[in-house]
């Protein structure tokens, strides 16, 4: 299986059922066979939820990821936030799925205005300076994203997509056919 070109996941002889689930809104899932020995294949079962973009929530609030993009922002964005702010966003989703969270084109002060994600009580990822685009899937159903700006120099800021994420479910049935 690949994400544009990155390959995810190979399955081979695997009984049972397999869970995948993308980071993106696309998936190749290749099969190649050498013909020495004919099994009857598998099957695979690929959910896919519909986007469509809603309000843009403000600075700190409380959000729960679907199957539709929520947008969050810096204030102001794409115009300079404003100095000495402090924003928190908690994203919840349903149990079994996981939260993407996409950064578009984005600038913030390097040494001080900072993005921060938090899965439970863990910084996961600390995200600053100018970046055109920026992704992370939780490895869980919540997400915190915080902004702190000092007071020294301000930029655009950042706007993110967030969506719930997409199980796909591969089912591998390998019987040998004589």
């Amino acid at each position: 299986m690949y994400e544009g070109t990155q390959e995810v996941g190979e399955f081979s002889n695997t009984f049972g059922s397999e869970n995948y689930l993308t980071a993106n809104t696309s998936l190749r899932v290749t099969f190649t066979s050498d013909g020495s020995v004919q099994y009857k294949g598998f099957t695979a079962n690929i959910i896919r939820e519909s986007t469509t973009t809603t309000a843009e929530p403000g600075c700190g609030q409380n959000i729960i990821a679907t199957d539709v993009i929520q947008r969050i922002s810096t204030p102001n964005y794409p115009e300079h936030y404003t100095p000495n702010i402090n924003c928190e966003w908690n994203i919840q989703t349903q149990s079994g799925f996981k939260i993407q969270i996409n950064f578009g084109d984005s600038q913030t002060e390097s040494c001080c205005d900072q993005i921060k994600l938090y899965e439970g009580t863990e910084r996961v990822r600390t995200i600053f300076g100018t970046f055109p685009s920026e992704s992370h899937l939780t490895t869980n159903t919540s997400l915190r994203v915080t902004f702190t700006s000092d007071g020294s120099v301000q930029y655009k800021g950042f706007t993110a997509n967030i969506i719930r994420g997409i199980y796909i479910l591969l089912k591998y049935i390998l019987t040998y056919i004589i």
